[in-house]
């Protein structure tokens, strides 16, 4: 066996015990870039239907940030002055990305590092990857 292959090996059994063992102490960074590596693997095991509506879940998400800039462009254009208004709209504007986090719906754009960890750890093709962005179907 190649030394690769031995390397390899081991982080796929430190994988397997970071599954099985949560401790509530302080993680070290590699216990969190196992689990990160463990949470992007399962992204991988969806369907193709669950990923496409998740997907347009969190077009809707990101759809409800821009009818909030309309709203309050529409709303408060005429009662402050412009440099006030810009910076409302530049509060609001993180909305649709904070309902993707707190959804967990699935956005490329938002786990682009989570799905790219199994990928970097052989865990996963770069085929499968790019199905995920919408490049390859």
């Amino acid at each position: 066996m190649s030394e690769e292959e031995v390397k390899q090996q081991n982080i796929d059994q430190e994988l397997e015990k970071s599954e099985i063992s949560e401790e509530s102490q302080a993680k070290s960074h590699g216990e969190i870039l196992k689990e990160q590596i463990c949470e992007g693997k399962k992204i991988y095991t969806l369907s193709t239907s669950s990923v496409l509506m998740s997907s347009l879940t969190a077009g809707l998400e990101l759809g409800f940030s821009f009818m909030m800039l309309c709203s309050v462009f529409y709303f408060f254009s005429d009662t402050l002055p412009e440099a006030s208004l810009f910076k409302i709209i530049a509060l609001v504007y993180p909305l649709g990305f904070i309902l993707v986090v707190l959804g967990q719906s699935i956005l490329f754009t938002e786990q682009t590092s989570l799905l790219t960890l199994p990928v970097l750890n052989r865990k996963q093709s770069l085929a499968s990857l790019l199905r995920f962005g919408g490049w390859l179907f």
